[in-house]
């Protein structure tokens, strides 16, 4: 399996003793699969795969190999933003690993599932894509001046880690973002007629609801409070950076309950590359 890998999609993705599967959303069946259109696509059965062939490849250390490289990119780990109190998120991964072993936590954890991120977590996991593997620290402002205009203080970038690859693996990986807003993509509509390429990858992740549920014994009146599932939400994810081929802006925007993640965090993205472009400049 390497960069000019290809695979025919069944729609649907058996592993481990065959009685565990992996769909596409909405049973989708998108046949000869290379890696960018599988990006493109957002194959869930595709990434399945992958997380299945790495599990069989590293056993018991597939998991700590996984881990590693989510670290590389600033998930599971605080991104060293200037504000307290940062969250490292989750890494439910884990916890499966523990419970049903590496098999099942590197196939659901393939296509994002197993993992929850902040906000700066993933704004700094698209820079880094954008950087070619070079994990950057989150600065809120550029410089501190003075009434008079005067430099008070000054912030250079801060490496805090590399993830030096070869560019063939950094292009398949800008490539299918790029194809996300092209036609086919899943993001098509919303970053549609910009004069700059955009790299962008969107997503639906679920979520459960839970609400405390109390009862009483009739004996003992003795209370008991337990937890029932009230509803199953999808919230909206869109990552991007632009131009594609010359980055200056990377975005990452979460839409609670905002369903597929083309419909309502693309668009806000869009918004935000609109007024940035504009005040800003992203062309050349």
């Amino acid at each position: 399996m390497g960069p000019g890998d290809q695979w025919t999609d069944p729609g649907v993705y058996f592993y481990g003793r065959g009685t565990d599967r992996i769909k596409n959303d909405s049973g989708h069946v998108y046949g000869i699969l290379t890696p960018e259109k599988a990006i493109q696509k957002s194959s869930n059965t595709y990434m399945a795969r992958i997380g299945e062939e790495l599990s069989l490849k590293w056993g018991k250390k597939s998991v700590s190999l996984l881990q590693t490289y989510y670290h590389a990119f600033g998930l599971g780990i605080q991104t060293g933003v200037d504000l307290p109190n940062e969250s490292k998120g989750k890494e439910d991964y884990l916890v499966m690993d523990d419970h049903y072993g590496p098999l099942a936590a590197m196939v659901q954890a393939s296509f994002g599932q197993q993992i929850r991120a902040t906000a700066m977590q993933l704004a700094q996991y698209t820079a880094t894509l954008a950087n070619k593997g070079v994990r950057l620290q989150p600065q809120l402002v550029e410089k501190i001046t003075g009434p008079d205009g005067k430099l008070v203080k000054g912030f250079t970038p801060r490496v805090l880690s590399t993830f030096p690859h070869p560019d063939a693996y950094w292009d398949i990986l800008t490539r299918g973002m790029v194809m996300v807003t092209q036609p086919g993509g899943t993001a098509v509509n919303a970053f549609r007629s910009l004069p700059y390429s955009v790299a962008a990858k969107t997503g639906t992740s679920e979520q459960d609801i839970y609400v405390p549920v109390t009862t009483t014994d009739p004996k003992t009146k003795e209370k008991k409070t337990t937890w029932k599932m009230h509803a199953r939400i999808t919230n909206g994810v869109s990552i991007s950076f632009a131009p594609a081929d010359h980055p200056k802006l990377a975005v990452a925007v979460v839409v609670p309950e905002g369903g597929y993640g083309g419909r309502s965090a693309a668009v806000i993205t869009r918004s935000v590359y609109d007024a940035y472009d504009k005040y800003v400049g992203l062309e050349k």
